[in-house]
């Protein structure tokens, strides 16, 4: 996946699938100093994906919640997601890339 520089972060872009309904986050944010992943609760709705404790998609716990960071973003790429997925991020080609 491409990485994007915007507001001088890195950004991807990534397709989302909950109960069979498509959503693309185009402002997810890559952040390996957060532990957790977070998706704005306001995109997320679109497809019917609501805030609940817990959640799991696809063997990947997330938060769905408030995101009020200043910046217009999707949501927040953390630390667990790109551990449990061996993501190996190339800042010379700005590409993350998924084992």
């Amino acid at each position: 996946m491409k990485i994007a520089d915007i507001y001088g972060l890195p950004f991807i872009s990534v397709q989302l699938v909950y109960r069979g309904k498509k959503l693309t986050l185009k402002k997810v944010l890559l952040d390996t100093g957060s532990a957790s992943t977070l998706l704005n609760a306001d995109v997320v709705m679109d497809i019917g994906m609501i805030p609940e404790d817990g959640t799991v998609v696809e063997e990947f716990e997330i938060e769905i919640g408030s995101m009020d960071y200043g910046l217009e973003i999707d949501g927040i790429l953390g630390f667990n997601f790109m551990k449990q997925t061996g993501a190996v991020i190339n800042l010379n080609s700005m590409e993350i890339l998924l084992k």
